[in-house]
């Protein structure tokens, strides 16, 4: 939440009606209210001032911008042995920050392909900042090296009389 506290600089007036859209409370007759923002947006802010000599009226459209905070997901698209790609999207972000569990990091990097220097379990953190705050995503990767195939062929016939000599390759 925005928390904003307003300072009435009117003159000749000794009653207060302000309106805020938008903010709790939405209205207030104090001269110098308090108001929290607790959704993102843009606010316009009313003030009237009565006095003996008669009202006036001020009224600043788009006066509040409440920012929101970073949002993001993380992915990963692709793992080829120790390489894995991963894949963000984000809204709202200022600076990334990578920490792909295995004691490296990289900053600013939406999309990145990072290489691991082993087969395990990693724990990739990504950072997604803004002034307004910090969101952390994670994702648990597990590599391994790939699965042997076994096979073989023959580089003579198979078929013959005893004693048969095959050479395998």
């Amino acid at each position: 939440p925005l928390t904003i506290a307003f300072s009435n600089e009117s003159t000749g007036a000794d009653t207060y009606q302000w309106s805020f859209p938008g903010g709790t409370p939405s209205s207030s007759d104090l001269e110098d209210p308090i108001i929290v923002y607790n959704e993102p947006g843009v606010y316009p802010v009313s003030l009237s001032a009565t006095g003996s000599g008669g009202s006036a009226t001020s009224t600043i459209e788009g006066y509040v911008e409440v920012l929101s905070g970073p949002e993001g997901t993380l992915e990963v698209s692709s793992i080829d042995l120790l390489n894995v790609q991963f894949t963000t999207t984000s809204n709202n972000v200022d600076e990334i920050i990578w920490n792909f569990g295995d004691g490296t990091s990289a900053n600013n990097i939406t999309d990145p392909l990072h290489s691991y220097p082993a087969p395990g379990t990693y724990t990739v953190n990504l950072f997604l900042i803004n002034t307004c705050d910090t969101l952390m995503l994670e994702e648990e990767v597990t590599l391994s090296l790939a699965t042997p195939i076994a096979d073989f062929s023959t580089e003579t016939d198979r078929i013959g009389c005893a004693p048969l000599s095959v050479t395998f390759s």
